[in-house]
């Protein structure tokens, strides 16, 4: 029982002596050196100049995304179909078979 009361007390004595420390070494903080609201005021300017740059950047960014989604997109399907006066037979299997090279290769567009 009175080992559990000494570890309670060094334990809160510890924390209180921590918390002094503390308090003590924030009172005792040095002042901002002169000059240096300026500065941040300098630093804070610059950095809204650079997020205007990145909002920018952001807007050609989703604009490019945009132009690569249409280019993607299928356009209108044409199906081939050959025109000639040569009747069914090789001549007409070859046209066929030419018009179907065609439409898969260009996959219908």
């Amino acid at each position: 029982m009175i080992r559990g009361k000494k570890v309670k007390f060094l334990v809160f004595a510890t924390l209180a002596l921590v918390l002094a420390v503390s308090l003590v070494a924030g009172a005792c903080a040095k002042a901002a050196p002169e000059g240096a609201a300026e500065e941040v005021a300098a630093l804070e300017s610059e950095l809204a100049a650079e997020k205007a740059k990145v909002s920018g950047l952001e807007g050609d960014v989703s604009d490019l995304e945009a132009d690569i989604a249409a280019l993607k997109a299928p356009g209108e399907v044409q199906e081939w179909y050959p025109s000639t006066w040569v009747p069914s037979g090789t001549c007409f299997d070859r046209l066929v078979y030419v018009c179907d090279l065609i439409t898969e290769a260009s996959d219908g567009r």
